[in-house]
């Protein structure tokens, strides 16, 4: 989001609640994102994978689960192994 004085003026103006001040959510400046980390790209696949067959049905809920956490461990150990070098 971007923080100038004109888009913090403007904030929730045309809101359904009159008379509530937004602008204390937006007295601090927001945290910069966090750096990503080697494998969230890798973790992003594997979450996302089974999302498409949960949606198909085509896969039950537990079984999901079960193999984001097999390929999420899998993940993790090459990362360990590739830093371990």
């Amino acid at each position: 989001m971007l923080q100038t004085d004109k888009t913090l003026k403007a904030f929730a103006t045309k809101s359904k609640y009159e008379g509530k001040n937004f602008q204390a959510i937006l007295k601090l400046k927001f945290t910069p994102i966090a750096p990503k980390s080697a494998i969230e790209n890798k973790a992003r696949t594997a979450f996302a994978k089974p999302v498409v067959q949960l949606v198909d049905e085509k896969l039950d809920l537990n079984t999901a689960f079960r193999q984001v956490d097999e390929e999420m461990n899998k993940i993790i150990a090459e990362e360990m192994v590739r830093l371990a070098k």
